[in-house]
């Protein structure tokens, strides 16, 4: 029963999101984030589906953004993990997710300089490592670690699909991630 909990929680809390970035980008190009620092004759190629420099650049920062405090968090989880402990790490890690997920819900660049879609996705990057690296010390319990361990693996690598549900119609971004958070 812990091992499901604990495989459950790794499969939608991970750092899924940044393994999902296809789909968050996709959703994000849909939404024309950023246009606004396109030209207006950027802008009119933008109605052909041509993304401007400035846009593409912007939506890569938030990738960029994500995946560095993944990693970062990686580092910084796996000392907090050996200071208090998994429990105070794995409700750390979902803390920093619940924001990051309504942060993503509540950013626009349209209203705004887009940071929080940023921030947000840093974020549930970043709790996503503490609930991952937390997880991992459900493996004590097993005199069998091996296929544990490489079931919470494959589930923290197959995170990202969560997010394929983007792209349902009718489902937009502000419902997904109020829900997801």
């Amino acid at each position: 029963m812990m091992f499901l909990m604990s495989a459950f929680i790794v499969f939608f809390t991970s750092g899924g999101l940044i393994l999902g970035f296809g789909p968050v980008y996709s959703l994000l190009v849909r939404e024309k984030q950023w246009s606004e620092l396109c030209s207006p004759e950027e802008q009119e190629e933008a109605d052909g589906g041509v993304l401007c420099a400035a846009q593409e650049v912007r939506l890569q920062y938030v990738f960029s953004t994500g995946f560095l405090c993944l990693s970062a968090a990686n580092a910084c989880f796996g000392v907090f993990l050996d200071v208090v402990g998994p429990r105070a790490t794995i409700l750390l890690g979902l803390m920093l997710s619940a924001l990051g997920n309504f942060a993503l819900a509540f950013g626009d660049s349209h209203t705004g300089s887009g940071a929080w879609i940023i921030a947000g996705y840093s974020l549930v990057g970043a709790g996503g490592m503490g609930a991952y690296l937390a997880a991992f010390q459900i493996l004590q319990l097993y005199e069998v670690q091996g296929v544990v361990c490489s079931t919470l693996s494959s589930l923290f690598n197959c995170s990202g699909y969560v997010y394929m549900m983007l792209g349902v119609q009718g489902i937009t971004r502000s419902v997904f991630f109020h829900v997801y958070g």
